[in-house]
């Protein structure tokens, strides 16, 4: 590659990079529980609902299930 168009090339990365949103403006992490009144969560239903309804494309969800084991 030519020196000037690699230059162009490296210019137009830069400006897409900076014209990109923050993590923080595109990224919401809830934390949602079906039983919302133990802990600061969300109800998840109200969260997917909510989810579904208000997207423009497409839904990314991850999920994963954390059990607290009290031992006596």
């Amino acid at each position: 590659m030519q020196s000037n168009a690699l230059a162009l090339t490296l210019d137009l990365i830069a400006g897409a990079l900076e014209s990109r949103p923050s993590l923080e403006d595109v990224i919401d992490l809830v934390t949602t529980s079906a039983d919302a009144t133990r802990v600061a969560n969300r109800d998840t239903g109200v969260v997917v609902s909510e989810l579904f309804r208000n997207a423009c494309k497409s839904v990314p969800v991850a999920g994963y299930a954390v059990y607290a084991v009290v031992m006596r």
